[in-house]
């Protein structure tokens, strides 16, 4: 059986022949989704909801827990930023885990628009 000379495969095999393609094609089908290539944009979107939605994940996060602790003024916000940082990771981790970029966005949105509503319901009553 005689080798390719610069691959190491045999010279009949599919792999040998098309040696610029790390992935034969044929196997993408077989692979997760995840595994496989996506669109550009797709891909930008996954950025953006890691970044900017995890952002606002984080700090709705932190209003709403800051507002909520009996803590004083800036205590109570600077312990409720401590947790964010976890949660900001794991929005950016979710938001390439996730199975579609319309997903990812649920996934972020979805617990922000929670948080969001809840920061607000826990707001400082006004003084008239």
């Amino acid at each position: 059986m005689a080798l390719g000379a610069s691959s190491g495969l045999p010279e009949g095999s599919e792999l040998a022949r098309d040696s610029d393609h790390p992935v034969h094609p044929d196997h993408l089908a077989l692979a997760p989704a995840a595994m496989r290539p996506r669109h550009p944009l797709a891909l930008a979107s996954r950025i953006v909801a890691a970044l900017l939605g995890g952002y606002a994940l984080a700090t709705a996060f932190t209003v709403a827990l800051g507002r909520s602790l009996s803590l004083p003024g800036d205590d109570a916000f600077h312990t409720a930023a401590l947790p964010a940082f976890l949660l900001y990771l794991g929005a950016a981790i979710w938001a390439f885990y996730a199975a579609t970029a319309t997903r990812a966005w649920l996934g972020v949105a979805a617990p922000t628009a929670v948080f969001a509503v809840l920061a607000w319901w826990l707001r400082a009553p006004s003084v008239t």
